[in-house]
């Protein structure tokens, strides 16, 4: 467990993301956004260059777990003027997940959802939000859309999301050392038996 906590810790002090001229993220309730857009001739963005241009400004694709933190997004959107059927990328997809979604910025599943009616999980598709009627809903995407939501990543996400990512791992060791433990003690209790002077009259 040493090792992790060390490697933890290298992670949130080794920070890769460009310190200096960064964006200005905007406080929005207990977070902090900004949103960019595609710069290429057709103006869209993949999901895995938007991820990408997130890390690199200290940030993660933003990840959606609660109402109230929806609800603080769509304010701050609506009061930034984006139309009507405006697209945002998230980090939220299922591609090698056992649950219909995952946010990987945080390596945990969707638990909120507002998916907008007739919409849904889909296999091997990515979860963007949709501006309809002055309403914020979730919608599946093929990772092309023409704006992406980075959120700051503090300390504490980015502790919480190396422990995430190797408690997997962590308890796969753990297993089969407990399972080296008792062959070990069997085998001993095993060769006391057969190397002790004394036997049992029949």
């Amino acid at each position: 467990m040493r090792w992790i906590l060390f490697f933890g810790l290298g992670i949130v002090c080794q920070s890769e993301c460009l310190h200096i001229n960064l964006p200005a993220y905007d406080t929005v309730g207990n977070s902090k956004y900004f949103i960019a857009e595609g710069t290429n001739s057709v103006q869209l963005v993949t999901w895995f260059r938007a991820s990408a241009i997130c890390q690199s400004v200290c940030g993660q694709l933003i990840s959606i777990q609660s109402e109230e933190q929806m609800n603080a997004l769509l304010k701050y959107i609506l009061d930034r003027g984006y139309k009507n059927g405006t697209k945002f990328v998230t980090s939220g997809h299922n591609f090698l997940t056992p649950s219909p979604f995952k946010w990987e910025a945080l390596q945990e599943p969707v638990t909120y959802s507002k998916w907008l009616p007739g919409d849904g999980p889909v296999h091997s598709s990515f979860l963007s939000l949709q501006l309809i009627n002055s309403e914020l809903f979730m919608v599946t995407s093929t990772s092309f859309d023409r704006y992406f939501i980075c959120e700051y990543e503090t300390a504490y996400m980015k502790l919480h999301k190396v422990f995430k990512s190797t408690m997997l791992y962590t308890n796969f060791c753990s297993f089969v050392l407990t399972l080296l433990i008792i062959l070990y003690l069997i085998i001993s209790a095993f060769r006391k038996r057969t190397l002790s002077p004394y036997r049992f009259l029949k």
